[in-house]
């Protein structure tokens, strides 16, 4: 019988039952990855990396025109009608197609060394020309293919400096007379005379490349200019504001330029009618007049941003959404969307349960938030549907309120609905990206954490800001008590901060690891702890009487090996703890250092992560949503009796205070071999192996705290050196 227990002490330290998943909504996801308008704005042609075909739509109607089931990453282009789009297969055979009659109208194969690294259409692809840029035998080239001939009757070779820096793109006059590769120097810039970066300009018809030094900040685009003689350079830097924008004639010698901006110039639109020039910047648009002289410029976010199109619009590219709209109003004019249905095409990115158990409500970036039947999953409505990302949901103590998040580039709002009627009680626009929010138990607080670093208190009842708290950095997570006594936040180093809610003094403002951040924070039903998801790999127990960690759990047994816990929840019964992290849900006995992981059914991506988490308010069940938009419930509490006593909830230290030995009284001291003593300042102070006693007569007079620990728990305490 002692044979057996000791050698049960390692084993697993609690089971979970077979059965654990009740029901599970398996996500669409929708990954586009580019999207390419026809110059007469009649055909898009949209790609994606979630193993979906290709499409290609009538810009008028919003209709599909045609698909392609071959995954299509950079190779493809589309004319100028949009008659015929080009793309190379995996099979290196470039095909030219009908869009109309949904077949090839002439094909190319390429032999199997010959890397196509980007094509263009050439002379509005009416003559069947294709310029493309090759990586053959370690070496760059710009070739041009006759589809007709079946031949390649031009080629140029690229410098071979070039070949470290090349990018894999490809720019075009409009009738496609030039074409031009940008290269960035790796060269450190040295000052604003010493230029640096080249393009390489090709003239089809006379057959001749000329390569030559043109910017000293990086290129970031190229707008050839066929009927001006002109060629226009986006540039810039964040960190000096020698040039912005510059203008070469077609010998590349430089004749006019923009400077004067710290700022990066990333993409070019040129007005044939007006001779303005639509510069995009890192977070405002300028438009220039022929002079170069700024006549306009608004704020405008350039991420996700792929081309300017006439009538003032611009082409935007989401994930799951293409969308055309307006470029003062940000009006969205037309979208276009693979799948729209009963299930969510991207990430969910927050889970609430109603607190009579009935509903489980999802959000997702997809701009939805969703309602589910909680017993058996069956979606019921789309419960918000928005033009912009919602990343949180939380649901009032009374079970009366919703209050959830929503943004993109260009707004961002903090909603208040009545649960039942959907009715806005309030709608803030606001000038700040909140990450996360909680309602305080009363009804009384949204306790907020932004991407700026504060951390605010809104009355409930109005949205009237009542305090704002410093964070320090990018707050992940925040969490108010259930006695609504505390307020706590996580940020993006790692600093975890406890306010007293009533008068906002900081009770403890310290970094609790060094990698990845906090992502959540969930306060236990007694008060006394608080329970952290960690970009460490670890669920870190915080007691709030002694202020400190006390205990962590593990993503992975092996030390080496870690995944970011992004959300972690308390049991019902308290006795619980479940982490939602990569591949699927940890989950832990308090107590015990062996936990389980348990993964949704789904198989579709084989790489994801469970994003949220959130636990019944009266059954014991729980339910989870994931980066493929999946949504699931699971049973909670159903550890076996099955357990030992691995992983003491505490220890005792003795004396304490102390002058020369410390004594630890710790049953299962022999799975604890290591310790470290650090001070208040989170600084480390002494560390090594023991037995039952550590030596501390060197340490100063002061508290410490100790931490025992192996490579899957700690458990921490306080004492007094004297």
């Amino acid at each position: 019988m002692k044979v057996f227990i000791l050698l049960f002490l390692f084993t697993t330290a609690s089971l979970f039952s077979q059965d654990k998943l009740i029901w599970e909504n398996q996500g669409n996801p929708t990954y586009n990855s580019n999207a390419l308008i026809s110059g007469d704005e009649s055909t898009l042609a949209i790609t994606n990396s979630s193993q979906k075909p290709l499409t290609i739509w009538n810009v008028a109607d919003g209709t599909i025109k045609d698909t392609i089931g071959t995954f299509i990453s950079r190779n493809y282009d589309i004319n100028m009608s949009g008659e015929y789009f080009a793309y190379v297969d995996n099979q290196n055979l470039l095909h030219l197609r009908s869009t109309s009659s949904h077949s090839d109208y002439l094909k190319f194969q390429f032999a199997t060394n010959k890397d196509i690294r980007a094509i263009k259409l050439l002379n509005k692809g009416k003559i069947p020309l294709v310029a493309l840029l090759v990586l053959q035998d370690e070496k760059y080239s710009v070739e041009v293919l006759d589809l007709l001939k079946q031949e390649i009757t031009q080629q140029y070779q690229l410098e071979k400096e070039i070949y470290d820096n090349i990018f894999d793109k490809l720019y075009t006059s409009e009738f496609g007379r030039f074409v031009s590769v940008k290269y960035n120097s790796g060269v450190k810039l040295i000052d604003k005379d010493t230029i640096l970066q080249k393009i390489a300009l090709i003239d089809t018809e006379k057959e001749t490349i000329n390569t030559k030094q043109v910017t000293v900040n990086p290129i970031n685009d190229i707008k050839i200019l066929n009927d001006d003689n002109k060629i226009l350079i986006a540039t810039g830097s964040w960190y000096n504001d020698f040039e912005n924008l510059v203008v070469l004639d077609m010998g590349l010698n430089k004749i006019e330029e923009l400077s004067g901006m710290k700022a990066n110039f990333y993409m070019l639109e040129y007005n044939n009618k007006t001779s303005e020039i639509l510069a995009l910047s890192d977070d405002t648009l300028y438009t220039l007049n022929p002079n170069l002289e700024v006549v306009k410029s608004h704020k405008f976010v350039s991420y996700s941003t792929l081309d300017f199109l006439s009538q003032n619009r611009f082409l935007q590219l989401l994930d799951y959404q293409v969308r055309i709209r307006d470029i003062d109003s940000k009006a969205i004019q037309k979208t276009f969307e693979l799948y729209q249905g009963d299930l969510h095409r991207m990430t969910i990115t927050d889970i609430a349960v109603s607190k009579d158990d009935k509903y489980v409500f999802s959000s997702s970036y997809d701009g939805t938030i969703k309602k589910w039947d909680a017993n058996n999953g069956q979606f019921i409505e789309n419960y918000i549907s928005s033009d912009k990302s919602i990343r949180n949901i939380e649901i009032s103590n009374d079970n009366k309120y919703m209050a959830y998040t929503s943004q993109d580039n260009y707004e961002n709002i903090l909603t208040v609905v009545d649960l039942q009627s959907k009715s806005v009680k309030y709608k803030l626009n606001l000038n700040y990206t909140i990450i996360d929010l909680k309602i305080s138990s009363n009804s009384k607080y949204i306790i907020a954490g932004t991407y700026q670093g504060q951390v605010y208190k809104f009355n409930f009842d109005n949205g009237i800001i009542i305090d704002s708290l410093d964070g320090g950095d990018w707050i992940n997570t925040v969490g108010i008590s259930s006695d609504n006594k505390y307020i706590a936040s996580g940020n993006n180093s790692g600093v975890f901060k406890l306010w007293d809610a009533e008068n906002n003094h900081i009770i403890f403002d310290k970094k609790i690891t060094d990698k990845n951040g906090l992502y959540s924070i969930e306060f236990s039903s007694n008060g006394n702890d608080i329970l952290i998801g960690s970009g460490d790999g670890t669920m870190k127990v915080f007691n709030i009487n002694d202020l400190i960690v006390k205990k962590q759990y593990y993503s992975y047994e092996n030390s080496s090996s870690w995944s970011i816990f992004k959300d972690a929840i308390y049991a019902k019964d308290g006795n619980s703890i479940y982490g939602g992290m990569s591949q699927g849900i940890k989950t832990f006995k308090l107590g015990n250092s062996s936990g389980e992981l348990i993964k949704p059914v789904n198989q579709t991506f084989v790489s994801f992560t469970i994003e949220c988490l959130d636990y019944s308010n009266n059954e014991s069940s729980f339910y989870s949503g994931d980066s493929r938009g999946t949504v699931s419930k699971w049973k909670g509490d159903t550890f076996t009796n099955v357990e030992t006593n691995e992983g003491l909830t505490d220890f005792v230290i003795y004396p304490n205070p102390v002058q020369n030995t410390l004594h630890i009284n710790c049953d299962n001291h022999i799975l604890y071999t290591n310790y470290k003593i650090t001070n208040l300042n989170g600084q480390e102070v002494k560390s090594g192996s023991f037995d039952k006693d550590i030596k501390v007569e060197d340490l100063n007079t002061g508290t410490y705290i100790i931490t025992l620990f192996n490579n899957k728990l700690s458990i921490s305490n306080k004492f007094v050196k004297q």
